[in-house]
C-alpha cells in the first residue's frame, strides 16, 4: 500500500508540474505534457482533493515517507497555483466581453457541480437529435442538434460548434459538450455536426461542410423553430479555422467564437487561400478568441496575429481573451475555466444580438 501510495504522489506531481509549465520541445514532448498535463490544469479542486486524500492515507498508513510528502507538499502549493489560474480566467473573459460592447452578467459559480461531476452530462431536460443529415455526403455531412424539451415561446437562438481534430480526426460528440447542454438547457437550439476530414475533406471542402451547416439550419428554420438572424458559430483547435474560414466564404452568422484556435493556412493543393489572414475581415462577424497562454499544441501567438489582422480591418469587432494557464482542449471538462468560458460565450452572444 505505501508503494501504491508513493507511485500515486510521484504521478501526480509529474501531471502538476506538466499542467503548471507545458513542454513545447517538439511534437512528441508537446503530446505527451498535453495528455499528462490537460486534466490537472483543468480540474484543480479534484488535483487538491486527491492531494488531501493521499496525504492523509501516507499518515494513516503509519509509514510516513519523506519522499511522499515532499511530492505531495509540491503537488498542493502546485494545485493551488491551478486553482488561482483556474479563478483568474472569469476577470480576462469579461473584459473581452466589454472589449466589444458586451456587459458581463456575472453569475455564481457552480462549485458542487463542478467539484462532483466534472465530466458534462446531458442534463434530463434537453433532448437530443442524432445524425441529422443536412448534406451530400453521407455520415460525414450529418448534426446532433440539441434543444429543451419544453420549448420557449418564439424563435431560438443558435449555436454551431465545430469540432477539432487536426482537419484528419475527430466528432461531433467530442468538444465543448458543456456549453452545448448548458445553452440547450436555456432554451437555445444548439448544434454540432461532423464535417468531411482529410484526405476527403481537403480544403476548401472541410470549410464548405460549415457553410453548408449554416444554410441548412437558415433553410429550415421555420420547422426547427429557430432564428436565422441570431445564429453563433463556435470552433474548437481546427474547427476554429473552418469556422473563421466559412464566415468568410458565405456562412451568414451574427458572431464568431474561436476556442485555442489554429489561424494559419491548411496544407491543401487547392488555389483558394486557406489562411484567414488573406481574406478581407472588414464584414466578418463579431468575433471573440479565446486562447491559453500555455498551449503547448497551438502557440498563442496565431491567436495574436489574427486578432491583429482583424483590428487593423474592422476596428472592435473583435476581442482575444488570453486565458492564464489554460492549456489546449480545456472544453473537454465541466471546470471552472470552461464555466467562465461559457458565461463569456453567452454574454458575447447577447452583446451581437443587440448590435
Amino acid at each position: 500500500m505505501t508503494t501504491l501510495v508513493m507511485a500515486l504522489s510521484a504521478l501526480l506531481a509529474f501531471s502538476v508540474a506538466l499542467a503548471l509549465w507545458p513542454a513545447r520541445a517538439n511534437p512528441l514532448v508537446a503530446t505527451i505534457s498535453f495528455y499528462a498535463g490537460v486534466a490537472t490544469s483543468e480540474l484543480p479542486l479534484q488535483v487538491l482533493a486527491l492531494t488531501v486524500f493521499l496525504l492523509a492515507s501516507t499518515v494513516t498508513l503509519g509509514e510516513i515517507s519523506v519522499v511522499a510528502v515532499i511530492l505531495l507538499g509540491c503537488s498542493l502549493l502546485g494545485g493551488v497555483a491551478l486553482l488561482g489560474r483556474a479563478l483568474a480566467a472569469r476577470n480576462v473573459l469579461e473584459s473581452a466581453v466589454r472589449a466589444v460592447g458586451g456587459t458581463p452578467a456575472r453569475r455564481p459559480r457552480p462549485w458542487a457541480s463542478l467539484a462532483f461531476r466534472p465530466w458534462p452530462r446531458l442534463p434530463r431536460g434537453v433532448e437530443r437529435h442524432g445524425a441529422i443529415s443536412y448534406g451530400p455526403y453521407g455520415k460525414a455531412n450529418r448534426l446532433d442538434l440539441y434543444r429543451r424539451r419544453r420549448r420557449p415561446p418564439g424563435p431560438a437562438p443558435v449555436l454551431v460548434h465545430v469540432h477539432g481534430g487536426s482537419f484528419r480526426r475527430g466528432r461531433r460528440s467530442q468538444d465543448a459538450r458543456m456549453l452545448l447542454y448548458r445553452l440547450a438547457r436555456r432554451g437555445w437550439v444548439t448544434v454540432s455536426p461532423d464535417y468531411r476530414l482529410l484526405p476527403a475533406g481537403e480544403f476548401p471542402a472541410n470549410a464548405d461542410d460549415i457553410v453548408e451547416v449554416v444554410t441548412w439550419l437558415r433553410m429550415h428554420a421555420e420547422e426547427l423553430d429557430i432564428d436565422p438572424e441570431r445564429i453563433v458559430l463556435v470552433g474548437s483547435s481546427a474547427g476554429a479555422h473552418l469556422a473563421v474560414l466559412s464566415t468568410l466564404r458565405g456562412a451568414q452568422v451574427r458572431a464568431l467564437v474561436g476556442l485555442y484556435g489554429y489561424y494559419g493556412a491548411q496544407r491543401t493543393r487547392s488555389d483558394v487561400p486557406s489562411d484567414p489572414t488573406r481574406y478581407p475581415a472588414d464584414q466578418a462577424p463579431l468575433t471573440l478568441l479565446v486562447h491559453g497562454d500555455a498551449d503547448s499544441f497551438v502557440d498563442i501567438s496565431g491567436a495574436r496575429r489574427y486578432a491583429g489582422h482583424r483590428r487593423m480591418l474592422s476596428g472592435d469587432t473583435v476581442a482575444l481573451a488570453e486565458l492564464p494557464g489554460a492549456q489546449h482542449g480545456f472544453d473537454r471538462f465541466a471546470s471552472l475555466r470552461f464555466s467562465a468560458v461559457c458565461d463569456a460565450i453567452e454574454d458575447f452572444a447577447h452583446a451581437a444580438f443587440s448590435r
